[in-house]
């Protein structure tokens, strides 16, 4: 469903045996005896709109209208009998159609036009009466609206509705709009008599809009169709008549649902995510084809796009729903077994983002619009900004049991990319809790957790085969030991002279292991994984790459040296990467590496006298 959100309202397929938007919400059951003209009861709040059965209409013209209607109403959403003619049973009922809108004189002269009066005579033959003449068949040409007969108004508006219907589902849009426009015309006087025919209209107008890119006009027409509704359940006009209430609630859903698509194109995000999340609280009021997969996972969707704004409380609700239903309406078999463990340990990697978002001391927004209230869901509570170490280990440790319970199910074996992100964001909670760490000592601990868990994986993949993910491990894994790095520097001069040899020698192993894995992951830019830089780079990915030479350059000057000569050994090697950065960024034109670059020049010009000093009292036997 938020892919949903990201594209404009589904064109058909012609596979398709009911379209989506017309009939999410159809179940057609038919009789024993097959023929339209028996008493056959359809069930559609796209098409079964023929509210009066034939025998409260006097008159035979009346009679057959309404059956006509009726017959229409139930081919179109009756599924193709031979799949390779998915449309077979729409185009019947299109004729049939055509016919009706002969005999009220709004059809003008076509090919077919005998075809159209055959039908309309053999509908009169069924009952047993007379086709009238066709000239008593006609209204007067240019009749508006507002001064025509008003059954006759209502047939011609429920009619054009069919058809554009009709052309929509048969991917016919242009033939569409003008059967859509004469419905709105035809039905607008009486509009709360058909309020649910009009809100399809609309709806259907609102998906040729989106289809044209013009999703001003597709948001104006939904909001057309909102205002509808809310006349009509304001007046009741219909209570007392369940099946058209379930028509209008229905259409109104998939209004949301459009709604919804709409101002994601338009780029308001916040108004997309909340109509999305009133279209799944309305299929849970009793949408007889309700999902409950695809509400779990369009839950945990939007809850994610809420926790990127900072809107934990929201978020909360959304995750307690998407719970809630996985456990009440999630009825798994042994074959979908794994889908709901899969859900569910989405869910709990949900619950984890949403507490790592906390540790990054954003500022939450405490709204919290309670759209799923009649599942009788705990309470949202008003989320702490994490600042102090305290509120913070609460949230890290809230976060990091539902992370390893995630990646309890999604594990290396199977899931590489899912348990590798898993990981990372583990590996995120420890580095977000040591900012808040004074200790040194703890922090540096905290970090060596880190390394714990992403080292293990690059013995684990191919960096053949999942590059990008081996990059970020070598990545991640090089800065933790430079942070373990700064706090044991910190820590160094508060060691005693006899440990400070062991102490010296830890520090240096830190830094070639950050040297390492530095170098792995360049080499991830390198053609096969050699030893020499790629003649040609894009451009985004050049800052990545020249920090990570930068940091190589600086830790090699770091590493403390047990002589001169290698010392002098250790200073060249940073001199030849400064160097090979300045080459690197004329021969790319990189442009966004500027300060880093200042320095490295700097360096090839201090760097040499450096080297003449070493290079001279090694020549004098100093060591």
């Amino acid at each position: 469903a938020m892919e949903s959100i990201s594209r404009s309202p589904p064109a058909r397929s012609p596979q398709e045996q009911a379209p989506a938007p017309t009939h999410a919400h159809t179940q057609t059951h038919t009789h024993a005896h097959p023929h339209p003209l028996t008493r056959t009861r359809t069930h559609s709040h796209a098409h079964a709109h023929a509210h009066t059965h034939t025998r409260t209409h006097p008159d035979a013209m009346a009679a057959a209208m309404e059956r006509g209607i009726l017959e229409a109403a139930g081919l179109m959403a009756s599924p193709a009998p031979d799949e390779r003619k998915p449309f077979e049973n729409k185009y019947r009922a299109r004729e049939i159609l055509k016919g009706l809108l002969g005999m009220l004189g709004d059809s003008g002269p076509t090919e077919e036009e005998e075809k159209a009066k055959a039908i309309v005579r053999n509908l009169f033959e069924k009952m047993g009466e007379k086709a009238p003449d066709e000239h008593k068949l006609r209204g007067p040409e240019g009749e508006g609206a507002e001064r025509m007969d008003e059954r006759k108004r209502n047939w011609l508006g429920r009619l054009h509705h069919l058809m554009g219907v009709n052309y929509c589902e048969t991917e016919e849009a242009s033939q569409s709009k003008e059967h859509l426009r004469r419905a709105v015309k035809y039905l607008t006087p009486d509009r709360l008599k058909h309020p649910a025919e009009l809100v399809e209209c609309y709806n259907y107008m609102s998906i040729n809009a989106s289809n044209r890119t013009d999703f001003q006009k597709a948001k104006e027409l939904c909001e057309s169709g909102v205002s509808l509704y809310k006349d009509a359940k304001s007046e009741g006009k219909t209570e007392g008549d369940a099946k058209r209430a379930r028509e209008l609630e229905d259409a109104h859903t998939l209004t949301l649902f459009y709604l919804a698509q709409v101002e994601g194109h338009l780029g308001n995000g916040p108004m997309s995510a909340r109509y999305l999340l009133l279209t799944m609280a309305r299929q849970l009021d009793g949408a007889k084809d309700f999902n409950p997969k695809e509400f779990v996972n369009n839950a945990i969707t939007i809850a994610g796009f809420h926790l990127n704004s900072a809107r934990y409380r929201q978020a909360d609700h959304c995750l307690k729903a998407a719970e809630h239903v996985l456990q009440t309406r999630w009825k798994a078999n042994e074959r979908d077994n794994e889908e709901k463990e899969e859900a569910l340990a989405n869910i709990q990697r949900t619950w984890g983002a949403l507490h790592l978002h906390r540790l990054r001391a954003e500022e939450p927004d405490q709204k919290c619009e309670k759209v799923f209230a009649n599942l009788d869901l705990d309470p949202s509570p008003e989320y702490e900004r994490c600042i102090e170490y305290k509120t913070s280990r609460k949230a890290f440790l809230a976060g990091k049991k539902v992370m390893e319970e995630a990646a309890a199910f999604f594990v290396l074996d199977g899931f590489v990319t899912d348990h590798i992100k898993i990981l990372q964001e583990l590996s995120q909670f420890w580095k977000l809790l040591a900012m808040r760490e004074a200790d040194p000592t703890r922090r540096a601990r905290m970090h060596k957790r880190r390394i714990n868990l992403l080292r293990p994986v690059l013995h684990e993949i191919s960096q053949a085969a999942y590059g990008q993910e081996y990059q970020q491990l070598a990545d991640e894994v090089a800065s933790s030991y430079v942070k373990i790095f700064d706090c044991k520097e910190q820590i160094f001069p508060s060691v005693s002279t006899a440990k400070r040899p062991k102490a010296v020698a830890k520090m240096n192993s830190l830094l070639q292991n950050a040297i390492l894995y530095y170098r792995v992951f360049m080499r991830g830019f390198h053609e096969n994984f050699g030893p020499d830089p790629p003649a040609k780079m894009d451009g985004y990915l050049q800052p990545p790459y020249l920090q990570a030479r930068f940091h190589v350059a600086r830790l090699l000057a770091k590493i403390v040296a047990d002589s001169i000569p290698a010392k002098c050994k250790l200073d060249t090697a940073s001199y030849e990467e400064y160097k090979e950065i300045v080459k690197l960024c004329e021969r790319y034109d990189c442009k966004e590496f500027v300060e880093e670059l200042k320095i490295c020049k700097e360096m090839v010009d201090l760097l040499p006298a450096k080297i003449k000093n070493w290079q001279r009292r090694a020549a004098n036997g100093e060591v």
